[in-house]
């Protein structure tokens, strides 16, 4: 059974990494995809910059911030695994829409502690680019 982290309506699923069941995100960011553009302006020209859309889509990293819990950090390791982000399933679905992608945790921060306030941390999830991010509707 894959490990299943809940937030906002969202889940974040992978099925080899380990980090608590408990977990609760906060906030999972949105993932953000680039187009490189170059510019192929003629030195001619005086008034617009004309530009030319390559192939290449770059992925940035997802952030997720999470209550934290010292006796369970973030999975830190350097081997992607793949990551299904799900969707809340809109009126007369069943299930919800997916992004999915491989990628590895990146970063983490066990956040601040102040005495009598809630500790929050935060993990950057990159996604390498190899296999998706691949998304499909809901049903």
């Amino acid at each position: 059974m894959p490990t299943r982290y809940d937030g906002a309506g969202w889940t974040l699923t992978n099925a080899t990494e380990t980090w608590d069941t408990a977990i609760r995100i906060k906030s999972l960011g949105g993932i953000k995809r680039t187009r490189e553009v170059y510019d192929d302006t003629p030195l001619a020209e005086v008034d617009i910059a004309e530009k030319v859309f390559a192939t290449i889509v770059e992925v940035d990293s997802i952030e997720i911030e999470f209550f934290a819990d010292p006796d369970a950090p973030a999975p830190f390791t350097n081997a992607p695994s793949t990551w299904v982000m799900t969707a809340p399933a809109k009126t007369g679905q069943t299930n919800g829409a997916t992004a999915t992608f491989t990628g590895a945790l990146i970063e983490e921060d066990q956040g601040g502690k102040a005495h009598g306030s809630r500790s929050m941390s935060r993990a950057v999830l990159m996604p390498d680019g190899k296999t998706g991010p691949t998304f499909a509707a809901g049903s």
